[in-house]
């Protein structure tokens, strides 16, 4: 958005949360925000809102626009990856005037409850671009050689407990694969906080991780890019589950966090039977997914090296993709939603 000329009012990337207790710690934060916006929009009056995901804050702020007779749009609602969706339809009743889903089952599910809702496709489909392996590792400067590929997550909390468990796999992988390389794709804005939660011996060095023989190599805010050049990838749980999905790479899901996180995960475990996005497509455990103490690196090592060694292994997730993006309908969503963002401008 501040690419495209937007001005940012308040900027929230780093204040990012997953789970209860990392949640309450940044609520403060945004108890302050939404009072900064109220009285911003109360100044500079608006003829439309879009509220894009992050329900908890958005709710709030769409139901107030409403009260005072401003159109509002949600874009991906809050929960959009659920099938029963009562809590937050009759939250989003209260706050929006349309909806564009980013799922067909969400679609479907909102409008039984009287919320006009929309699906045009999944947003991916129109963002990923794939690249032939060779061309993505020339472009990052990487060998041709079988290529392991690691996304840590986006959060600080995320790369905080899953980055050493990833750095450690590297010596189990490269006794199963001597010839592999490996590169890694955090957030540029939180390369300088890597530093801090290392790994006894590993350092940084010139966009690298090392630890003796073990290199990584650094490639910051490319995570699309090294998406396409891996041979297979362990992804933390996340919107990169679904970006390998239909790049058509290879995975392993992988999740950790403090020790409430894990508490408050296994009492979700009870209603949640998988956590990425891939198998939630799918509606049914697919992609292994390795939660807390199950992401040891040898075992890790072990699963994604048998997508590089076991052919029938890689064939069975490759079909498993095209069975997903054939349920993220067509290109060309953001196209159809701008022109449903122009009836309404028109309507005011």
């Amino acid at each position: 958005m501040r690419r495209e000329g937007i001005d940012i009012l308040i900027h929230s990337t780093q204040k990012g949360a997953i789970g209860i207790v990392e949640s309450l710690k940044v609520v403060p934060f945004f108890l302050l925000a939404l009072q900064r916006i109220k009285r911003f929009l109360s100044q500079n009056p608006l003829d439309l809102l879009i509220l894009i995901d992050f329900g908890a804050f958005n709710l709030r702020l769409g139901r107030w626009a409403k009260s005072k007779g401003i159109p509002v749009l949600y874009f991906i609602p809050p929960g959009s990856w659920k099938r029963e969706v009562r809590k937050n339809a009759e939250r989003l009743k209260q706050s929006v005037d349309k909806v564009v889903c980013i799922f067909p089952w969400n679609k479907s599910a909102l409008e039984k409850y009287g919320i006009e809702a929309y699906f045009f496709g999944h947003p991916l489909l129109d963002i990923l671009v794939k690249e032939k392996k060779e061309e993505a590792r020339a472009a990052l400067g990487l060998q041709e050689a079988p290529t392991i590929g690691f996304l840590p997550g986006s959060r600080i909390q995320e790369i905080r407990y899953v980055l050493p468990t990833l750095l450690e796999t590297v010596p189990y992988i490269k006794k199963l694969i001597p010839t592999a390389q490996f590169v890694i794709s955090p957030p540029e804005s939180l390369y300088p906080f890597l530093n801090k939660i290392l790994p006894p011996k590993w350092e940084i060095h010139q966009s690298t991780f090392m630890k003796n023989a073990d290199i990584i190599h650094i490639r910051a805010g490319q995570s699309h890019r090294v998406i396409n050049a891996s041979d297979a990838l362990i992804v933390t749980s996340g919107t990169a589950t679904l970006e390998a999905a239909i790049l058509e790479t290879p995975l392993i899901v992988v999740y950790k966090g403090s020790l409430l996180t894990k508490l408050e995960y296994k009492i979700r475990r009870m209603r949640l039977p998988y956590i990425s996005l891939p198998n939630i497509v799918l509606g049914r455990k697919e992609i292994p997914e390795l939660i807390q103490e199950q992401a040891n690196p040898s075992l890790l090592a072990t699963l994604v090296s048998e997508l590089i060694l076991d052919e029938e292994d890689r064939n069975k997730q490759l079909m498993l993709f095209k069975e997903i993006k054939a349920q993220l309908g067509e290109k060309g969503m953001f196209k159809k939603t701008v022109g449903l963002i122009k009836e309404m401008l028109e309507k005011r």
